[in-house]
């Protein structure tokens, strides 16, 4: 049961970190320039080190499974990274 609340958890705060680099992607778009592009890599690929970084730092804090948090985590943040990516690209 821990392993599945691990994963649901993981999945639901990739999602947040996801939601957060849409975000910032929808912002730099807007602005369409080589400027933009480099900031929104360079805060993409931070905050997603930030969300794995933080759910193994409270691994002895939550008293669910850590490997299946980080997993859920990176799944979402992928998976969902490239379905806002796609979306962003499609309305133009």
């Amino acid at each position: 049961m821990k392993i599945v609340l691990g994963l649901i958890v993981g999945l639901l705060w990739g999602a947040a970190a996801s939601a957060v680099i849409s975000l910032i992607g929808k912002k730099c778009a807007a602005a369409n320039t080589p400027e933009a592009i480099t900031a929104y890599a360079r805060a993409s690929s931070l905050i997603g080190l930030a969300a794995v970084l933080i759910v193994f730092l409270v691994r002895n804090i939550i008293p669910l499974n850590t490997l299946a948090m980080i997993m859920g985590t990176a799944v979402s943040l992928s998976s969902l990274s490239i379905i806002f990516a796609l979306k962003i690209s499609s309305r133009k």
